[in-house]
């Protein structure tokens, strides 16, 4: 018999190879005619039968990771309606890039080392969103031929989204198998062990401490092999031995170990680590052909697996159902549900494989069970999945089962905890609560405490099931932002935070802050985790410290202001001035000296205006803050055109004014001087060489502000080059050595303080234009333009 298997195995991996999938079945069929052994037959059609029906998807791909074969549920997953469909594939096929990547990683590590992946948790994500993400454990092993050579990799995935989600929501209870750390004296004796031994191996701790560790190795081999290795290094590291478990049975166990030794180097014992490799061994020794995979897979899995004919006798029991029912495969097989667990007809269970057998895919609620028998008793969850032959005819019912009684116990504890819950509650500052918004976009507080009622005065019960009240008590106008930052958490299952204002009972302002987390449903609705408290007095020595602040703010800024204007505005007229008096020298005549004196004086006199000015600020802003008053435009650009007119006369510049006679606006009449002589002189210093200077300044009145254009002929500015470091603090564009780059920087500068806005538009060589809009004060007279 074993020789008509190896031989049918051998066949079917050699055609698998070859790439003949197709006609794998076909010779299946003709390898058993050939094989006299009936039973071997019945194994190998029920292994058939058991990939085809598992709810688990069963892979096999070739060296290049392509799929040779797939099972129903995996091409079901695929969104195929037939698993030879999936045939040269590869899982950049069917999942998103990020997936197939990790996939072909792994399937790559597994073919070049011919190590087993063991029950690997991986995220299985699909393009564009075309499925739900599902958490899956995965299985993959080498695929060998006949002669041990690895020809591909084969596996099975196991949907564990709902456990995963379980595990999400008790992950503060339930913990995962943990090495075991352990610790002997020099005879061998066990001082100290850790409690996960118990979960490893079926004895406590009790138990252990005080025997002797040599009474625990199933093959004493192995721990002559460990002292040798020990005495040699005083250390071993992935050490692997065979441990005995409390029922007998073996378990493969990787250690890491040292020697114990005291202040004189005396060794008084051994530390070390445990760690279980049972999965990864036992894969390794008995994944040598597809029939024991299979065999493999079903007996090592966490959930109980059976299978009952269309008579609902039992055909396959796997160790599983023996661990949770105490019943060994012989004692079950050919017996039916009701001779063995009561509780089937009790809790309609027996229904579950009516439907079954007619087809139905079938989950049961949650349910109790004892096996009288045994005295085996808890709670479990199981599936029902119709098992077809080949012909598509029903023969039977494969279900799976889950033992829940640790959940549970733990649903049990956490319901005994809401009391407890409830009264830490009321002693928090503010209110804890759970806020719902459900799909149809309708909210409710399924949970609030009792500081619900002191923060917002409303009765926890009134909005447990309709949270409108809230809405209405939420100031009008934080009543938008508070459910534009609710749907964005929604959505995208961000934190939720904010700082709102609510009306109170006696008409005043609360201010409150708000936290919580959401978690998303499996309705389609989101729960938020939160609190909320009173957060008034805060918000008052906020509010008291920014007035400060914009103050001191304010006051800089006019500061700032003012030095700029002194530095820049008096460095003109000083400017013009110098420039007279180094020209009176080259002066032949009396009369172009006397002419010249006659400009010196007029300079003079505009430097005595402009500190006139400067002086008028420094006294009305130590009054009122602001110089604010109603000027007259042209004669202010005539100022500017008198501080300017050595420039003016010596380069030829021709100003072009397009302004009404007798302007007038409100503004700071210092700001409005500074902003036109800085725009005016930069329009002659940055002149053309090969052309005369032409300014044109012209004034535009609009509904809300004024908008002045200040253009010219001159050099221009690369503005994709420092269009960025325009009006910034020193920036200079051209080779003019008086060129100081404060200029540009103080008129914006000035002109923003007075709410209004800059900009530029220029090429190199063409010139440049200024776009000013001057914000002036509403209290002005009227123009007509």
């Amino acid at each position: 018999m074993g020789d008509s298997r190896n031989s049918y195995i051998e066949i079917s991996i050699k055609k698998c190879r070859d790439g003949y999938v197709d006609r794998l079945i076909e010779e299946m069929n003709r390898e058993k005619s050939h094989r006299p052994d009936p039973a071997l037959e019945e194994d190998s059609r029920l292994l058939h039968m058991l990939m085809d029906h598992l709810p688990h998807s069963i892979f096999f791909k070739d060296d290049q990771h392509r799929f040779i074969r797939i099972n129903k549920a995996c091409a079901i997953k695929f969104g195929l309606d037939d698993p030879s469909q999936a045939v040269g594939k590869t899982d950049f096929d069917f999942f998103d890039k990020e997936h197939a990547e990790e996939a072909f990683t792994d399937d790559s590590r597994v073919f070049r080392t011919g190590e087993p992946i063991i029950n690997k948790v991986e995220k299985e994500t699909f393009p564009d969103g075309a499925q739900k993400v599902k958490w899956t454990a995965t299985t993959k092993v080498p695929y060998r031929d006949e002669d041990g050579t690895i020809i591909g990799t084969f596996g099975i995935t196991r949907d564990i989204t709902e456990s995963r989600e379980s595990e999400k929501k008790y992950r503060d209870i339930f913990e995962n198998i943990q090495d075991v750390i352990y610790r002997t004296n020099k005879e061998g004796i066990i001082m100290d062990i850790s409690p996960s031994i118990e979960r490893y191996s079926g004895y406590s701790c009790k138990e252990l401490i005080g025997s002797q560790v040599s009474e625990f190795y199933y093959y004493q081999e192995d721990r002559d092999r460990l002292v040798e290795v020990m005495k040699e290094n005083g250390k071993v590291n992935d050490f692997e031995i065979r441990l005995k478990t409390a029922d007998g049975k073996l378990v493969y166990t990787s250690v890491n170990s040292h020697l114990l030794r005291n202040e004189l180097g005396e060794v008084i014992g051994v530390e070390g680590i445990m760690r279980d490799i049972t999965g990864r061994k036992l894969a390794e020794i008995s994944l040598q052909d597809t029939y024991n995979f299979y065999e493999q897979i079903l007996e090592t899995v966490s959930e109980g697996i059976f299978v009952c004919d269309h008579n609902l006798k039992y055909t396959y029991w796997n160790r599983e159902m023996e661990k949770i029912s105490g019943l060994s495969e012989s004692e079950v097989i050919g017996k039916s549900p009701t001779d063995i667990f009561p509780h089937v007809q009790h809790n309609e269970l027996l229904k579950n494989y009516q439907l079954a057998l007619a087809g139905e895919n079938v989950a049961s609620e949650d349910y109790f069970y004892h096996v009288p028998e045994t005295n085996h008793y808890g709670w479990a969850q199981a599936q029902y999945v119709p098992m077809k032959n080949n012909a598509g005819q029903i023969e039977g019912v494969l279900v799976t089962l889950v033992e829940i009684s640790e959940r549970k116990e733990v649903e049990e504890r956490l319901r005994e905890s809401d009391e407890t819950l409830r009264k830490l509650s009321e002693q928090v500052p503010g209110t804890i609560y759970q806020f719902q918004m459900l799909p149809d976009r309708t909210f409710k507080f399924p949970y609030a405490s009792q500081g619900f009622r002191k923060i917002y005065g409303i009765e926890p019960a009134d909005v447990a099931e309709d949270a409108s009240a809230l809405w209405n008590i939420i100031h009008p106008d934080d009543l938008e932002l508070i459910e534009k930052s609710v749907l964005d958490s929604y959505k995208n299952l961000s934190d939720w935070k904010a700082d709102y204002r609510i009306k109170t009972d006696v008409g005043s302002l609360k201010w409150v802050q708000g936290q919580a987390r959401p978690e998303k449903q499996e309705d389609g609705s989101v729960i938020w985790h939160g609190y909320v408290f009173d957060i008034t007095e805060k918000k008052k020595k906020q509010n008291e410290l920014r007035e400060t602040v914009d103050i001191i703010g304010d006051q800089n800024q006019r500061l700032q202001n003012f030095a700029h204007i002194v530095s820049h505005n008096l460095r003109n007229h000083a400017g013009n001035i110098s420039m007279l008096l180094s020209l009176f020298s080259e002066m032949e005549t009396q009369k172009e000296k006397d002419d010249l004196l006659n400009h010196l004086n007029t300079a003079s006199k505009a430097l005595n205006e402009s500190i006139l000015d400067l002086n008028k600020i420094v006294d009305s802003q130590a009054e009122k803050g602001d110089e604010l008053r109603e000027v007259e435009f042209n004669e202010y650009l005539e100022k500017v055109k008198t501080i300017l007119s050595t420039q003016i006369k010596l380069h030829g510049v021709t100003i072009n004014e397009e302004i009404p006679e007798g302007y007038k606006l409100i503004y700071n009449p210092a700001y409005l001087e500074s902003i036109l002589l800085n725009l005016v002189s930069n329009a002659i210093k940055y002149r053309h060489p090969d052309r005369k200077p032409v300014v044109t300044i012209r004034l535009e009145e609009f509904e809300d502000y004024i908008k002045m254009t200040v253009s010219d002929n001159g050099l221009g500015i690369d503005l994709d080059k420092h269009g960025h470091q325009l009006f910034g603090m020193y920036n200079t564009f051209h080779q003019n050595e008086d060129s100081k780059g404060v200029g540009l920087y103080i008129t914006r500068n000035q002109i923003e303080t007075m709410g209004g806005s800059i900009d530029v538009e220029s090429e190199p060589g063409s010139g440049t234009t200024f776009y000013i809009k001057l914000k002036e004060s509403e209290q002005r007279g009227s123009n007509d333009i």
